[in-house]
């Protein structure tokens, strides 16, 4: 259970999603922006719709235009930390 609080704290507090692909870095609301221009105004936030793993709805990187599942996505801190929070993925530190 502490685990899932702490991620919906992350996810909820995250400003910028960094796409799996391009690996461009960009505000949550341009992804939100882009979802709602293409789907109508029932489109879920992104950041909600990563709290359930259930929610296969498609969003798309502003930048390369692929698309994802929003719990697959990589959510990053204002600090501009990356916090990896998507499914299978892990952080490791390298010095």
């Amino acid at each position: 259970m502490f685990w899932k609080a702490n991620r919906k704290k992350q996810v909820m507090e995250a400003t910028h999603i960094e796409c799996p692909s391009c690996e461009t870095v960009t505000a949550v609301q341009a992804w939100n922006k882009l979802a709602v221009g293409t789907y109508g105004d029932d489109t879920p936030d992104v950041r909600k719709a990563a709290l359930n793993k259930q929610n296969s709805f498609p969003f798309q990187c502003p930048t390369c235009f692929k698309g994802y599942s929003a719990h697959r996505l990589e959510f990053v801190k204002p600090e501009g930390k990356h916090t990896h929070l998507a499914a299978n993925v892990t952080q490791t530190n390298v010095n």
